[in-house]
């Protein structure tokens, strides 16, 4: 992210993680750069608040954090060191915070749209780990605007872009995953839509 970051002058960016020591780090090596750095549980604690205090350049700013204020929010291979319960309390967040009188916000999130039934997080293991798939029970997001491979061709992880609020498909239509194919994986992905008929337009 910092090398992207350092190559662009456009960009705003605000980095969250419930580990101190990293955002400590990352205050400390990147004090130069206008790049914001939080201390946060996104699980448990709120996002849209007026009484946090900021670090940026190592100085005290005390201002609100409001999501809504964002174009994109991103979160790569972090859901899926989570419970079910918890990322679904993530995308209601996410979705509950973004106005609707503004330019659109986006998601865009690690999903691992080949895995057919997403399995529940052993909470007793340190290094815990699942490959979530968004697209499928419990989540049941509707099929991304888009879609692209997190990684090198081998690689399994993905990041799809959502527009905020999220908007989910009806428990009842999503029984079974419908297997969709697309130019991105040579093995099946799974959706609760069958999205095979768009990736193919995109091809043509």
């Amino acid at each position: 992210m910092s090398r992207f970051l350092q190559t662009r002058s456009d960009v705003v960016y605000t980095g969250v993680d419930i580990v101190s020591n990293v955002i400590e780090h990352h205050r400390k090596t990147f004090i130069h750069r206008d790049w914001m750095f939080l201390n946060l549980d996104i699980v448990s604690e709120p996002i849209n608040v007026a009484d946090y205090d900021l670090i940026m350049n190592l100085d005290v700013v005390s201002e609100p954090i409001n999501v809504a204020d964002y174009d994109l929010i991103m979160t790569r291979m972090m859901m899926q060191h989570l419970t079910h319960g918890d990322v679904i309390r993530i995308m209601h967040k996410f979705s509950n915070i973004t106005t609707t009188y503004r330019r659109p916000t986006f998601l865009l999130a690690t999903t691992f749209s080949n895995t057919v039934v997403n399995k529940k997080l052993d909470i007793s293991n340190s290094a815990r780990f699942e490959l979530l798939n968004l697209e499928i029970e419990p989540f049941r997001l509707e099929a991304p605007l888009c879609l692209f491979r997190d990684g090198p061709p081998k690689s399994v992880h993905f990041m799809g872009l959502w527009q905020l609020p999220l908007k989910v498909v009806a428990e009842s239509s999503c029984g079974r995953p419908v297997a969709v194919s697309s130019p991105l994986s040579k093995h099946p992905m799974y959706s609760c839509t069958d999205w095979t008929l768009l990736a193919s337009k995109h091809i043509h």
